[in-house]
């Protein structure tokens, strides 16, 4: 068990996964800073790298980016490629991402598309276990349900008009 593993005098599962799980993300995050930095900037693009390259390219930068882990966790993160690829700048690529996860926020709530807004606090909330923000088949469902939610939107509100003018 995990209690057994970390020799923890805690006899309760799930405060024992939480601490592990907490104290080797910050140690998992060492390695990553002792690591050289590539300075090349590709985890924002890997949504895009998806369609102009392939899933093959995105596998690869993703096995190019991995650093195994202490004693078989690897606990990374949301923020271990962004530390792998710029080092101590990372919190510029963090502030782009933050942005554009903004911009596609503040678009969901003008056009009153309730879900995709709790797609991306969902989304917000697993940022603890790993970069959820980026994972291409999550961020294009939300692009296509934003696109899908808009159009019908614009249908209701056709047909509405029409009722009116009835």
């Amino acid at each position: 068990t995990i209690g057994y593993m970390l020799q923890s005098k805690v006899d309760n599962d799930v405060i024992n996964w939480a601490y592990a799980y907490s104290a080797i993300n910050f140690d998992v995050l060492k390695l990553y800073t002792s690591s050289e930095p590539t300075m090349e900037i590709e985890l924002l693009y890997t949504p895009i790298m998806r369609i102009t390259e392939g899933a093959d390219a995105v596998e690869n930068y993703y096995n190019s980016m991995y650093i195994s882990g202490l004693h078989g966790f690897n606990a990374a993160t949301f923020l271990s490629y962004f530390i792998k690829e710029t080092g101590y700048f990372y919190f510029f690529q963090v502030a782009i991402l933050a942005i554009i996860i903004g911009i596609m926020d503040k678009i969901c709530l003008s056009i009153n598309f309730k879900g995709g807004h709790i797609f991306l606090l969902m989304l917000t909330t697993l940022n603890v276990f790993g970069n959820y923000y980026l994972i291409v088949s999550l961020l294009y469902s939300l692009i296509a349900g934003m696109i899908l939610y808009f159009i019908s939107d614009i249908k209701k509100a056709r047909e509405k008009t029409l009722l009116l003018k009835s």
